[in-house]
């Protein structure tokens, strides 16, 4: 994936990159007077085998749909067709799968057996609530609705009642984006760093690689601490991911070397290392880029993510969405749509199989009988929401809904 981290002013368009390497091969040369400077950044130096051995082919398995996730037909307010994230987990005495909607405004909740629930809505779509919705997670009873434009988490319990945390950038400027966990007393934060000069000193900040904040909103410590890159824009690119909780385990699925990191909640201290597991990946892995313009502060990373996003199954097992191939770095290339794969990998990091689900996935969820998934339709770019079969399930395979779902394993 691309990551651009483009300030007003910079590099002309007319002079790509791809141009550019093409042109001047692997070291800048004379030709390429109209971008500056580059560097690029070895693959071991965020954790990712530069020999490729993690690299496995693909042979997916098609999966046919067992159901869809629809609105009721007399909807006049929602659409449900602008779909960014999902979740499973219990909602009173039910199990349930929560969608987000970017456009909606809105988190519509679902039975597991695809039966219309609810919809969680911030009084209105001509409010400023959830305005920037971009991600949902249902824990203990609770919904947490990611908000990019407040900076914070929307939590929703049981009976509606709604309240907003607020998370505080520990520097200025605030990135643009964040990742967050829900617990059962605290939020999980992963804060990728901020573009900029200033990220050289970020490691004696102290600040970690995932805060924890309370449910009131205070700082209550993290884990690790932020990694620093070289240059000025590796940092803010390369410490993106995702986090999940499985039980009294958070996970931390890294982007761009596809490696899951446990931080157990409970138990060891947070001054023991970390277990980490290598996930399988489906592409060999290229040097990300740094490219820097003429002012001191310029600077752009363009980086290639190989985990996209990741859920954890209730037997333990992780389902990606993984990257398969991009273009070539290039500004003009930046509009290119990835193929992208479904895998399912044991609970010590071996692939299971791989799958196909018909159409561009963007989010996933996992129950025992059931993968849900928002899968694109690229021709009108809308989403969907579909239910396959759990071809880790036996039961699944019968393609049959069920209505003695657990969303806890």
């Amino acid at each position: 994936m691309r990551l651009s981290a483009r300030p007003k002013g910079r590099v002309p368009r007319s002079m790509t990159l791809r141009a550019c390497l093409v042109a001047c091969g692997v070291t800048f040369a004379t030709a390429c007077q109209s971008v500056p400077e580059y560097h690029k950044l070895s693959p071991n130096a965020w954790g990712l085998a530069a020999d490729s051995s993690r690299v496995v082919k693909s042979s997916p398995i098609k999966l046919s749909p067992s159901f869809f996730l629809t609105l009721p037909s007399d909807s006049i307010h929602y659409s449900m067709e602008r779909s960014i994230d999902l979740a499973v987990g219990t909602w009173g005495a039910k199990c349930v799968v929560a969608v987000a909607d970017r456009v909606d405004r809105a988190v519509h909740l679902f039975a597991a057996d695809g039966e219309y629930q609810a919809t969680i809505f911030g009084g209105g779509r001509d409010t400023s609530n959830f305005d920037g919705i971009f991600s949902v997670a249902l824990s203990h009873g609770r919904l947490g609705i990611g908000d990019l434009v407040k900076r914070g988490v929307w939590l929703v319990d049981e009976n509606g009642n709604i309240r907003f945390v607020p998370l505080p950038s520990p520097v200025a400027p605030e990135p643009r984006r964040f990742a967050f966990a829900l617990g059962k007393a605290a939020l999980y934060e992963l804060w990728p760093g901020q573009n900029g000069k200033s990220s050289a000193h970020w490691p004696d900040l102290g600040i970690p690689t995932v805060r924890i904040v309370s449910l009131e909103g205070a700082g209550a410590g993290g884990f690790g601490s932020l990694r620093p890159f070289p240059g000025r824009a590796f940092t803010g690119a390369l410490n993106v991911g995702r986090l999940k909780l499985y039980r009294d385990t958070l996970w931390l699925g890294d982007a761009a070397s596809a490696t899951v990191v446990a931080y157990p909640l409970e138990g060891a201290p947070q001054s023991e290392a970390p277990r980490q597991l290598h996930l399988p990946i489906f592409r060999s892995p290229r040097a990300a880029l740094e490219l820097h313009g003429p002012a001191q502060d310029d600077a752009e990373a363009l980086v290639e993510y190989q985990l996209l996003t990741f859920v954890m199954a209730p037997g333990g097992e992780f389902f990606t969405i993984q990257a398969t191939s991009y273009p070539e770095y290039s500004p003009a290339g930046a509009s290119f749509v990835p193929e992208v794969v479904v895998a399912a990998v044991s609970a010590d990091g071996k692939l299971i199989g791989t799958y196909e689900l018909g159409a561009r996935p963007v989010a996933l969820a996992v129950t025992r009988a059931f993968v849900f998934a928002i899968v694109a339709d690229s021709g009108r770019g809308r989403t969907r929401v579909v239910a396959f079969p759990n071809p880790l399930s036996e039961t699944s395979l019968l393609g049959v809904r069920t209505h003695d779902e657990s969303c806890d394993p």
